[in-house]
This record gives C-alpha cells, structure tokens and sequence, in this order.
C-alpha cells in the first residue's frame, strides 16, 4: 500500500495542523479482509404485507389469505428469494425475502416467538449491544429479527427506542390482541396503510401492493398533487399524505397501535434533538482550531462506524461513487476490506462527453478510484441525454407524482450493481442536508432569511399550472411556514431541522423505491442513527469554514478536515454539486417530441387537465425539459393508478419450476 492509500497513524493526525484523528482511521497496513466476521448473519431485507379485520366469522375461501398473497406478489422484486404467509384470527400477515446473507429456513419470515408474531423488513446496526442487554433465557440465533422479537418481548414498545437501523415491521401480540406497526426514525424503509370501509386496516411496504386489494378506492389524492407540485415533493408539511386518495404513510418515527376495541392509536417514539436540547455539543475547552480539530475526529468516527457497520455481512458492497466529498469518503472507507483479488466495486454515471470533462464527475470518480486501485474498481454507467416512455414508468411510485428526470439514470446505477452480483450498495445522500452542504446553493438562502422563506417553495413550483391549482398556493406556503417557524430558533438549525423533516424522507423514498426495482439494498451510512443524533446536537455553524475566501463560506467543513489526508486534493475543493442532469437541449427534445406524439392521451386525461395547462402540439418546445417530464409523468402515473392491476406473473423461488 502507497503513502497515498495508507490509512494515517495517530502520529500523523497530531501533527501540526492536522486535526485529531479517531482511532478507527489508525489502522495502518492490516490485511485486507471481503466480509465482516459476522458470518451467517441472516438480514431481513424485504418487503411486508397484512391485513388486520373487525372480528366477524370466519368467511369461506380465506379470502383474506388470497388478498395478502397477492399484496405480496406485487413485491416480488423486493423479496425474489422467499416468501410468506400467515394468519391468526383476525390477522393475515404476508412477507417477500430478499436474501442478503444464506437463505437458511430460521429467517423464514412471518416468524413467531412465543405469543409474539413479526413481520419485518430492515437490518438493526446495533443488533450485537442489543444481544448483551437481552436476557440470557432468550435463545437467539444469527438472525436480527429474533432480537426484534426478544427485545419487544423485554421491554415492549420502548424497544423501539433502543433500536438503531433501518427498518419497517408489523408484530401481533396475540394475548393482548394488539397488531403494532413501526418505522425507523428517519424513514428508511417504507410503510403505507389504507383503512377499509369495513373497518381494519391494510398496509404494506409499496403503494402498488395496497393497489392489489379490489375495494381500494383508486383516485389522485388533489390535495398531495396540489401541494407536490406547488412546493415539490421535497417540501411536504403533511408526513402521511401520498398521492393516492386513500393510502396514508405512517410517519418516520413513529408507531400505530391497533388494539382489540379496533381504535388506532398513533404516537412519536423519536424526535430529532436539538443543539439546545442539554446535550454537550462536544466543543469542549480551548481556542477554536483546537474546538474544531476535536470536533472532526469526532465525527470522523462516527462516519467510519457507520460506514464499517453498513458493510458488514457476507455478500459484497459496492459504492455510488460521484467523485463527490460524500461518496469518496466512502469509498476510501469501503476500500479497507477489498483487495486485489476482490476489488471494491463503484458505480459512476457517465453521460456523453463527461468523459473528455475534466470537472465532470467521472473524471473525479477515476482520481479516486486510481488512487485506491487495485482495491477499488470504477464501473461507468452510460446514459444518453434523452428518455422514452419505458424511462418514465421504470421510475413510477404511486406514492408520488414524478418530478425529476434523473431519477431513471440513478436506477440505471442500481441496475448496473445488480449486473455485477451485488446485492448491497452505499449511498452518500445526507450530508448536505446535516452539513449545511447546500450552503452556496441559492434557494438555501430563502432558509437563512424568515422574511424570505416564502421564496423557497416558489423557487421549486411546477410551470404551466392551471389556476385550480395555484389557488391553493397560500395555504401550500402557510403550512410549510408554520412548520419551519416550529424549529429549533437560529436560521441554520432551523434549515437542518427543516430539510432532516422533509427533503431526508423523500430522498429515502425514491432511493429505497429505485435500489429495491433493482433487487439492491441501499443503505446510507451518513443517515445512520447516531451520525444523525451527533450533527442535530451540534450547531450547524461548526460545519462552516472559508467565510473570508474568495468563494465565500462552505459547508461540510468538518468532513473535509478529518478525511483531507485521504483524499485527492481536487475531491476535496471541489465545490458542492447536484447529481448531474441529462443534456438541457436533447432532454428537451425528446420529451417534447413524446408529448406531441401523445398529445391525444393527454388532452384526454382529466388529471391533467385539472392540473396542468397543455399546450398546443407545436408550442410544446417553449416548455423546459422539467415541465415536459412532470406531465408525461403524471399521465403514465394515471394510467398507473387508475388501470386494473394485472395477475402477478408466477416467478420461481430457489430449488422451485413453474411449469
């Protein structure tokens, strides 16, 4: 291993300027290892169904048996491995298994444990700590949603708080006949419900399985369309509305309680803290450069635990590399359990000429990648600048109109992952959302400013809006002010608080929903819990440096001190970039010419036309690319909504035909 790919010791972290480094990165030249020691470690990543009924008698045929099947089916890319079914009284619960670790039949899921049954969709990071406070009676096997089980089991509900991963679950407690739904804090795996009209409940990781159940009323939601539209789906004040009329999402955070009277109950188990919630920010005694120094190790820690913990398991990881700050720092944090023989795989997104761009992200990407090679192998993905409608309905979410053209490329990168065996990605979105990363940004300022927020929701309002919905422009904007005048005091928590409540979500959202369309889990390792809990408790203005260099401040100020000496020194200045976009004038082009070819669909669409003014075929040029994909999205995702599901196509599990 060359100086440049050597993990520094601790005596070069205390070199003069040079911040404290934590012991984690002073690791020096240990051999390269694939996998984590954890080995057999069986990971729930799924997809999760039920259906919860009024006690009556029992019906002929088990409809509800057939009802819960089917949800699952609807999933099948999210589980391809294993599946489910089972049912007690009033409750049927249904589960699709995608296998990370060996498909052995002790994760076979819905699994029960004494007079508790789950249905379970995650991984907890901190399963091992959970073990040792467990009670030794408790016989546990490799499997993480035993622990969910034995720690629901010890300390009921509060587990909840002690639990940190990525999750989403359903547990029935068959003595108190309580069914329990719950999420993650953040929101990294999804759970939409849907109240029949005969009282119950329905739920399930994806829209489109909910879509399965034939009394499900299937109408746009026109208030969440108003809104999506009016301030973007990045700026949502209503955490449960979807764009589907009946079809709720339990908040990131939170637990709905169904006991036998039927009443759903509802509550918070998690908020995010605050710098000025008690909590030592960590700063401690001495001059600033010390302060910050500290504060860099500190979170440089944390970064690598994380990342560390993301990568445990017994099939590979590969790295979204951008050739970003973010992803480079995971990168080179991947690398240490790669070799030669068993690279690192990265994925880079490469559009038309990025390749002779020297600022271009692939030319980043590949001075990282050299300087860890051979432990790190780069993989462009190749996109053109223009989309077709197969683009389009590969990205649909029924959660949510589609508003960004980039979203078929990011699944192309997901696509390209699985191409190549993996089964497991990391993802660097977050740090600018908890970093103050968008501080040269221009509508981030709207935040910095209260008398200006109203121009942060203008700044991402949908073009060619009918007046149906731009009448309901003032209460879109009065309830996203209501929402950030609830934050923490000091304009930039209040920004962190802001986007860590709606922009993180939506992020999971559509990562979970493209990674999961490629049979690949994402994970975040910024988004981990305790990162998260570590930069909501310290002010945001210690991410900041450079308020007197000529390109003004700059955030993430932190994460570049404590992995500057790991990093190619472009990486490091590089000023903050959005994910790139197709070409302006191609992209343009080709949806224009999709739009005119189905001019007829959409003048027909009543959606559209209620929200959406067309128009005529040859003035069609006049709309910019983002307009033109917005309404052919909305249509395909009409279409989507409102068609008849189709019989799920029968795929084979291992070891079984389908003749």
């Amino acid at each position: 291993m060359g100086p440049a790919e050597r993990y520094p010791t601790d005596r070069g972290h205390r070199a003069r300027n040079r911040p404290p480094c934590p012991a984690d990165l002073a690791c020096g030249d240990r051999p390269a290892h694939r996998h984590s020691p954890r080995r057999n470690r069986e990971l729930t990543v799924c997809g999760i169904a039920g259906l919860l009924r009024p006690p009556r008698p029992t019906p002929a045929g088990d409809p509800d048996r057939v009802l819960v099947t089917a949800m699952a089916a609807a999933m099948v890319h999210r589980g391809p491995h294993d599946q489910g079914i089972w049912q007690d009284g009033p409750l049927t619960l249904g589960h699709r298994r995608l296998a990370i670790c060996d498909l052995s039949p002790g994760g076979h899921q819905p699994m029960t444990y004494r007079h508790l049954t789950i249905t379970y969709n995650g991984e907890l990071y901190n399963q091992a700590a959970l073990r040792a406070r467990l009670s030794p009676t408790v016989p546990l096997t490799s499997c993480d949603t035993q622990v969910v089980l034995a720690a629901w089991l010890q300390w009921g509900p509060a587990a909840l708080e002690q639990m940190e991963g990525m999750f989403a679950f359903a547990l029935w407690d068959v003595h108190q006949q309580r069914l329990t739904l719950a999420r993650d804090r953040l929101g990294h795996k999804p759970l939409y419900l849907y109240s029949p009209a005969g009282g119950g409940i329905a739920f399930a990781s994806e829209v489109d399985a909910l879509l399965t159940l034939p009394d499900l009323p299937r109408r746009p939601h026109l208030p969440a369309l108003h809104a999506q539209l009016l301030a973007s789906p990045a700026l949502a004040a209503d955490p449960q509305a979807t764009a589907v009329e009946a079809v709720t999402a339990l908040p990131p955070g939170s637990l709905l309680s169904i006991g036998p009277d039927g009443r759903p109950a509802r509550r918070t188990y998690w908020r995010p803290p605050t710098p000025h919630s008690g909590h030592d920010t960590g700063s401690g005694a001495g001059p600033p450069s010390t302060r910050r120094g500290r504060a860099a190790g500190g979170l440089g820690s944390h970064v690598i635990r994380a990342t560390t913990a993301m990568l445990m398991g017994d099939v590979p990881a590969g790295v979204l590399l951008s050739g970003g700050l973010d992803s480079s720092v995971l990168t080179v944090i991947a690398a240490r359990r790669a070799s030669p023989a068993a690279p690192l795989h990265t994925f880079t997104l490469a559009y038309p000429g990025d390749a002779a761009r020297p600022g271009s992200d692939l030319a980043h990407a590949r001075a990282v990648a050299e300087q860890l090679a051979p432990r790190v192998a780069l993989h462009q993905v190749p996109r053109t600048d223009t989309l077709a409608l197969d683009d389009i309905d590969a990205v649909l979410d029924p959660a949510v109109l589609p508003d960004d053209p980039r979203h078929p490329a990011i699944l192309a990168t997901y696509q390209a992952a699985a191409g190549h065996g993996l089964r497991i990605v990391l993802n660097g979105q977050g740090t600018d959302e908890l970093m103050s990363g968008y501080l040269t940004r221009p509508w981030f300022r709207h935040l910095l400013h209260p008398d200006a927020f109203a121009g942060l929701p203008a700044s991402r309002q949908a073009r060619a809006l009918t007046p149906d919905v731009l009448a309901d422009r003032g209460g879109v904007h009065a309830r996203l002010l209501q929402l950030y005048q609830s934050m923490p005091a000091t304009p930039l928590e209040r920004a962190q608080h802001l986007l860590t409540a709606t922009q993180i979500p939506h992020i999971l959202r559509f990562e979970d929903r493209l990674a999961m369309r490629a049979g690949i889990e994402a994970r975040f390792p910024y988004l981990d819990d305790r990162l998260v809990g570590w930069c909501l408790r310290h002010p945001q203005s210690i991410h900041i440096a450079g308020h007197s260099a000529p390109g003004g401040a700059q955030g993430k100020a932190l994460l570049r001190r404590a992995f500057s000496p790991l990093l190619p020194a472009p990486v490091i200045t590089r000023p903050k970039q959005v994910l790139p976009h197709p070409a302006a004038r191609p992209l343009q082009q080709s949806l224009a010419a999709l739009a005119r070819d189905h001019h007829r669909d959409l003048a027909a669409d009543p959606l559209i036309g209620h929200l959406f003014t067309l128009p005529n075929p040859s003035e069609l040029d006049r709309l910019p690319a983002s307009t033109l994909f917005q309404i052919l999205g909305t249509w395909r995702w009409h279409l989507h909504l409102t068609r008849p599901p189709a019989p799920p196509r029968p795929r084979p599990l291992p070891g079984q035909a389908i003749n």
